[in-house]
């Protein structure tokens, strides 16, 4: 929104009917600021103050300085009058618009300045005086003296040279009229204000006049357009525009004359400021106080009184401003009244700056001096608080330790304690103890050993935010170039959540197959940093889920959290494929398992046999391990029946059979003395028969 201020004069040309006014103004924006540069400004002269009918318009590019301007309406008198006929139609209205705004709320009244509503109240003119009358007729008291057509129509005028009075008759002519001779800046006058017709012959400094009767090297036949002139080209005359000059010449032009440069002219594309222009002058500005500066203000235009920001700097400042960024000192700078020392030019890597007491200054040079005697060395480190040593540093030979430092078993000192015990501590001292001085309790879950790491392949998207109550949740992507195939594989599975037991974790190999590998534990928990598949169990599945297949190819984490009213992040992961482990475990007496034992490589048994009993203790099936031992079973291999018996009689309860056993006759009673060992509880057979490895009661064993 674009507001104004409108200023307008009129000037009238008394000789001539068509009127021109001077418009000045200022504009503002909606928020106070001036308008500056060049501006379309369309006027409008309207019959009403709201709405009605256009009577005349005119569209002025003009050059607005700090909201100022100033035009003049109506100055194309040719193809855009704006004559009295207008403001005969009054009251008139001046509206503004400017550029492509909208035009601007209120009009002005066009109003006449005190004098002009003198003339135009008055019915009869007093008096005129230089001026035009435009009348249909003259009239002296009521009589017609000239008609409308200009004809002198009074009373005839008759001089009667008596009747002059003899005391206003010219001395010049009162002596009769002997003044004939002209002076020359007379003669000049006459001859420049107005045509003369020279008599033939007449010269000019003594040469001939040329004419167009005498002239063979006439002009009358060249064809100039509008503004140019006849130059003459060396041969012939040309037409030439008679508006450009040559940059000397135009240069001589402003530095010798002044000039009065057309209203908008520019400095730089800068407007000029002129002294009727001008109203920020300081001419009327007071300052109340010592040291403040006058400063402009653009929304209320005007200078006003301020301290002066700029003001000298207390020390700590410029302490603050040199020490917290590179600066530049001038040459001949010093510190404390002492010459600067600057680096030296040319040098090159390794060498040091050695000063030269001759000339008393430093230059680039060899380091020669580069060993430390031992008295120097420790001089040298006993000054060092906290000294940083490199690592892998030693004393006499042996490592040193340090808080993050292992030590292995090879690296104690067992002579302190006997054979078979163990270091304890009990929080504050480390000791020799018997194992069976503890409780003999291992943590849940427990691992002996720990692991190589196997081939580990980390993430590189995360952390990423998981969105709370959502069925999609995030995944984070990890390609992996390398093509192993996977025995086992475990998860470093590291998130922070508001509640741990609102998350469910899936695990995608690049085959398709997907487990979930966390779903809903440790509720109420807002942090997990562990390994799942060796510390945590798979939710479904296990380390060797993923067994024989191809680590080639890209595996996603999904994590959803499908409960309002938390959020987390998922802060890492890092698979760990086909890892190694070391650590042993000694067992003195018997171990008891509860449940399934799970063994992920070869069990060795050192000269034992296995054995397996039923739930009384009752030895059901035995592997020996013993050389030349084979495999048996005991009571469940060939059954003892009786041929052409309505029932079985069992009588091999303690026969040992291998498992290529021959079921013979020889060690067996008989009813009818046709009764043989059989392999499958058959009783029609009727000759011995051989039991094979998946006959060997209810287990099948495989060689």
């Amino acid at each position: 929104m674009i507001t104004s201020l409108l200023l307008a004069s009129f000037l009238g040309n008394a000789h001539a009917v068509p009127l021109q006014i001077t418009q000045q103004g200022r504009i503002l924006d909606a928020n106070g600021a001036a308008l500056t540069g060049t501006h379309d400004l369309t006027f409008r002269i309207y019959d009403s103050a709201s709405g009605g009918s256009v009577y005349w318009s005119e569209t002025l590019t003009v050059n607005v300085n700090n909201g100022y301007y100033a035009t003049v309406l109506g100055a194309d008198e040719v193809n855009n009058i704006l004559d009295s006929s207008t403001f005969a139609l009054y009251p008139l209205y001046l509206e503004l618009q400017v550029d492509s705004n909208s035009p601007m709320a209120t009009r002005q009244a066009i109003n006449s300045a005190p004098y002009a509503q003198m003339a135009g109240t008055a019915e009869v003119a007093e008096s005129v005086e230089g001026g035009v009358v435009n009348a249909t007729e003259v009239q002296i008291n009521g009589s017609q003296v000239i008609d409308g057509s200009g004809n002198w129509v009074g009373q005839p005028i008759s001089v009667d040279w008596n009747s002059l009075d003899p005391n206003t008759i010219p001395s010049y002519i009162a002596d009769g009229d002997d003044n004939t001779q002209l002076s020359e800046s007379e003669v000049e006058m006459y001859i420049t204000n107005d045509m003369i017709s020279l008599a033939s012959g007449s010269q000019v400094a003594g040469q001939d006049i040329v004419t167009v009767a005498t002239d063979s090297d006439t002009l009358a036949g060249l064809s100039c357009s509008s503004g140019e002139i006849a130059g003459w080209n060396g041969s012939a005359w040309t037409c030439v525009s008679d508006n450009t000059l040559s940059s000397s010449e135009l240069n001589t032009l402003l530095s010798n004359t002044s000039v009065d440069l057309n209203s908008g002219s520019t400095i730089g594309g800068l407007p000029i400021l002129t002294e009727v222009d001008d109203s920020d002058t300081l001419a009327g500005l007071n300052c109340a106080q010592d040291g403040q500066i006058a400063k402009y203000d653009l929304v209320l235009d005007q200078w006003y009184c301020a301290d002066d920001e700029n003001s000298p700097i207390d020390e700590p400042t410029v302490e603050g401003y040199i020490t917290n960024g590179a600066i530049d000192l001038s040459t001949g700078s010093t510190v404390n009244g002492n010459a600067i020392v600057t680096e030296p030019s040319g040098c090159t890597d390794g060498q040091v700056m050695l000063y030269n007491l001759s000339t008393a200054s430093w230059s680039c040079g060899t380091d020669t001096d580069t060993t430390l005697s031992a008295s120097e060395v420790q001089a040298m480190v006993e000054a060092v608080s906290g000294l940083a040593l490199q690592a892998g540093t030693t004393v006499g030979g042996s490592p040193v330790l340090t808080e993050a430092s292992s030590i292995g078993p090879s690296l104690l000192d067992g002579s302190g304690g006997t054979t078979g015990q163990v270091l304890t501590t009990d929080g504050a001292t480390v000791s020799w103890s018997d194992s069976s001085g503890g409780s003999g309790e291992l943590t849940n879950p427990a691992s002996l050993g720990e692991s190589d790491g196997g081939d580990d392949f980390a993430s590189q998207d995360t952390p990423l935010t998981i969105p709370d109550d959502n069925s999609v949740g995030i995944t984070s992507v990890r390609y992996i170039p390398d093509s192993l195939t996977v025995d086992t594989l475990s998860i470093d599975l590291q998130m922070s959540h508001g509640d741990l037991g609102e998350l469910s974790v899936t695990l995608t190999s690049p085959s398709g197959t997907t487990l979930t590998i966390y779903d809903g534990g440790n509720p109420g928990d807002t942090s997990f940093d562990d390994n799942i598949g060796w510390n945590v169990d798979f939710n479904s599945g296990n380390l060797y889920s993923y067994n024989g297949e191809n680590t080639q190819g890209t595996w996603m984490l999904n994590v959803v959290d499908l409960t309002n009213g938390n959020t987390g992040t998922l802060d890492s992961w890092t698979m760990h494929f086909n890892e190694g482990w070391d650590g042993e475990m000694f067992i003195g007496g018997g171990l008891t398992v509860q449940n399934a034992t799970e063994i992920r490589d070869d069990l060795t048994i050192l000269d034992s046999d296995i054995v397996m009993t039923d739930q009384y203790g009752s030895e059901v099936f035995r592997i020996g391990t013993s050389a030349g031992t084979p495999l048996y079973k005991m009571a469940k291999g060939c059954l003892v029946t009786q041929s052409g018996s309505s029932s079985n009689v069992a009588g091999a309860t303690s026969e040992l059979l291998t498992l290529s056993s021959t079921c013979n006759t020889s060690r067996c009673y008989s009813y009818y003395s046709t009764t043989y060992y059989n392999c499958n509880a058959n009783c029609s057979v009727s000759s011995p028969q051989t039991c094979t490895n998946t006959q060997v009661g209810n287990i099948v064993l495989y060689q």
